[in-house]
């Protein structure tokens, strides 16, 4: 859990690590901290693989794994936090954020946000309202904008634009945070 797990999370989870102009002031992390989703979404690769079953780290060990990252000269700046659902770590991602200077999470939108306003969320959305309910399940589309309606969140629209999807960028360029 010391030097050689600092190298493997380099390896991994730096996507900034190379620059030829020199030493890069901080990196993008992206950490993936569940396996776990509330969610069985049918283009989902986590459940083709049984990835869910598969054992995962305990906060304490994250937050170990992290104090190490400290004790390095690297700069980690922006942490990605991912998984299957992030948001069903919500406590471990709080004890994380600090780690870094900037967060964002990654998530299907259907648990509650929480209020945690120096963060970004980034909200998966795979089509409009009939096609996205299709796809993750009903009802998952008014869920996500029942729990979005948070102006006082930061909060994105992440999606795979196609030319199946590419429909919805005009809708929601007209309603932005209204429709989502």
């Amino acid at each position: 859990m010391g030097k050689a797990w600092t190298q493997f999370l380099f390896k991994l989870y730096d996507l900034g690590r190379f620059n030829p102009l020199g030493t890069p002031k901080g990196t993008i992390t992206a950490i993936d901290i569940t396996n776990r989703c509330n969610l069985r979404c049918k283009h989902c690769y986590f459940y083709a693989h049984d990835y869910e079953e598969k054992p995962e780290l305990t906060d304490d060990e994250w937050i170990e794994k992290l104090e190490s990252l400290k004790e390095t000269d690297f700069p980690f700046y922006q942490c990605s936090w991912v998984g299957g659902e992030p948001l069903l770590r919500k406590n471990l991602i709080k004890c994380g954020m600090k780690y870094f200077k900037s967060n964002l999470i990654v998530t299907n939108g259907t648990i509650e946000l929480p209020n945690w306003l120096d963060v970004n969320f980034y909200i998966s959305v795979d089509d409009t309202r009939e096609m996205h309910d299709i796809i993750r399940g009903k009802g998952i589309y008014d869920r996500i904008k029942k729990h979005a309606n948070r102006p006082e969140l930061k909060i994105f629209v992440s999606m795979v634009i196609n030319k199946c999807t590419i429909r919805i960028l005009n809708i929601l360029s007209k309603n932005g945070r209204t429709l989502v």
